[in-house]
């Protein structure tokens, strides 16, 4: 099971301060200062490395003597948590993870709601709820309660080798056909256009949503996303989005060996190697 010590201010003061767009901590209670407490924290490292919560759980821990922080990285944890969770192995109090079927989780029991991270008052006196940014409360709740916080904002695009571009007078392409003509020039310059893994749909996932907005445009994007029509669902933009997708990734030419194969640390290290041009 997937518990959540929201009792604790520990735990609180933690999500709070990894949340993305929470602006303060929690104060800190008599709970947090009791001794021999340990909060269990897995997180993705493949997202942004470890230092980041390193650093926030040893700034947390000199605040409250009494907490033991245990932190586990791990590059592949949106793949292995649903099992683990399934097979009751799953021991972490809180979870850092992206693109997960946690809804489902939610549905079958796994995970303990944290209405009263969400309801706690900061040291400036505003609640969770009222920092987070209101068109992202309603992502966080399964039926009437919430479970998860937005803890991460990524950049949506592609990681190009700025030294490999410049040796061989690539261009920056600034449309999809020309994309496509670059991939072919990079081929004939005997590079790899593309390192990605299979393991992580986000390699692949924000690129393909950019281009479904790039065809679509954002006036039929902001109709679709309010729900209000079946017509919506006729839009052409997000089909040309996935061909594009399949033009580039199902053709083995574009990619480095067996992407499916390989997690996200192994696809940046093969990106950097300089033979390959994007990411």
């Amino acid at each position: 099971m997937l518990k959540k010590l929201i009792s604790l201010c520990a735990a609180v003061a933690l999500i709070i301060s990894c949340a993305g767009c929470a602006k303060t901590n929690v104060q800190t209670t008599s709970a947090a200062s009791q001794a021999s407490t340990t909060l269990k924290i897995a997180y993705n490292s493949s997202k942004y490395g470890d230092a980041w919560i390193q650093a926030l759980a040893d700034g947390f821990k000199k605040q409250n003597s009494g907490v033991n922080i245990v932190l586990t990285g791990d590059t592949q944890l949106d793949s292995k948590i649903g099992y683990t969770l399934l097979a009751g192995s799953q021991n972490a109090d809180i979870v850092f993870a992206s693109k997960t079927n946690w809804q489902l989780w939610a549905k079958s029991g796994y995970m303990t709601d944290i209405d009263a991270v969400y309801s706690a008052q900061t040291v400036g006196g505003e609640t969770l709820s009222s920092t987070v940014r209101s068109d992202m409360l309603g992502a966080c709740k399964y039926g009437s309660a919430y479970y998860i916080v937005p803890w991460g904002d990524g950049v949506a695009g592609l990681i190009y080798n700025k030294k490999l571009f410049e040796k061989n007078d690539w261009a920056i392409p600034g449309t999809m056909k020309q994309l496509m003509q670059l991939i072919d020039d990079i081929k004939s310059a005997h590079y790899t256009p593309f390192s990605w893994s299979g393991s992580d749909s986000g390699c692949w996932d924000s690129a393909v949503t950019d281009w479904w907005l790039q065809y679509e445009g954002t006036d039929s994007i902001a109709q679709y996303l309010k729900l209000s029509v079946p017509e919506v669902y006729q839009q052409t933009g997000r089909v040309k989005a996935l061909k594009a997708f399949q033009t580039v990734a199902a053709n083995p030419l574009n990619s480095v060996d067996n992407p499916t194969g390989i997690d996200v640390k192994k696809a940046a290290d093969l990106f950097y190697s300089s033979n390959v041009a994007m990411m």
